[in-house]
């Protein structure tokens, strides 16, 4: 399919960690591409929050045939609703290209269609002259097709939210941020992963995670967690092998997190 790209095994890498503390949204994700009708989910979260690690992993099912008989032989793919309009331009080109894309789609019946940046996405048509629910209705409804929109939270709130006739095909998942319990399970879980992207010249200690996921939710304000605690394990791999040292120590972690903020955090 023209503008759309296929997750799984064609080159494009999945995550394959587990989502700690996501299971109820996978488990909502899973129910809700099992409805009859309106098997569409509308995916909400700040940038970093994990929206993406949801499509991954439910694909990551999919191929392991860990899902309902229903959706064994689904294939996952994304489109870029900006790159459509931008590469329609008018109206009647914009319309043409997403119902080609819709159309073949749904009459391959086997295909979760991902919408990235939806509610621009929305916005973009409505420039053009485009309803968006014009378009897209029939296909909310279709039996052989699913659609998955991602959203971040500004942008939903402000244009999708209040519009009932979209959001009345969609079953809504919110993708909050972890608490400080739960950061902590998903650092332990991607740790290994980054000890094995070191090549095994750094291992990080139990404590140096408690005190990243802490720090991360004290001190760091930029990007949404979990990101923002995996990025600052990838700056710590190179800060503590520039120090030649292999063990990753709540230590290290406060002099670093004190040379980023310029907040102290050693002892008095």
């Amino acid at each position: 399919m023209q503008f759309a790209t296929r997750i799984g095994n064609q080159g494009i890498s999945i995550n394959l960690t587990t989502p700690t503390g996501r299971e109820n949204e996978i488990k909502l994700l899973e129910d809700t591409l099992l409805a009859q009708t309106n098997a569409n989910v509308i995916v909400v979260g700040e940038p970093g929050a994990g929206k993406e690690t949801l499509i991954h992993y439910l694909m990551h099912m999919i191929l392991q045939g860990n899902v309902f008989p229903e959706l064994e032989s689904k294939r996952v793919f994304t489109i870029s609703g900006p790159a459509i309009v931008a590469t329609g331009k008018t109206k009647g080109n914009t319309e043409a290209i997403l119902v080609n894309i819709l159309n073949e789609a749904s009459q391959a019946g086997d295909i979760i269609l991902v919408i990235e940046q939806f509610p621009e996405f929305v916005e973009s048509l409505e420039k053009l002259g485009i309803i968006a629910i014009q378009i897209l209705e029939p296909y909310f409804k279709s039996n052989t097709l699913h659609i998955i929109a991602m959203a971040n939270t500004a942008p939903f709130r402000k244009c999708i939210e209040s519009n009932a006739a979209l959001m009345a095909h969609f079953e809504k998942i919110e993708v909050r941020e972890p608490d400080e319990h739960r950061l902590l399970l998903i650092l332990q879980d991607v740790a290994p992963r980054i000890e094995t992207q070191a090549r095994g010249n750094i291992i990080f200690t139990y404590p140096a995670l408690k005190k990243i996921a802490e720090a991360s939710i004290r001190y760091l304000i930029e990007g949404a967690l979990p990101e923002r605690a995996v990025n600052l394990m990838q700056e710590l791999v190179t800060y503590t092998l520039s120090r030649h040292i292999v063990l990753v120590s709540p230590e290290l972690v406060a002099e670093y997190i004190g040379k980023k903020t310029k907040i102290p955090l050693g002892k008095i």
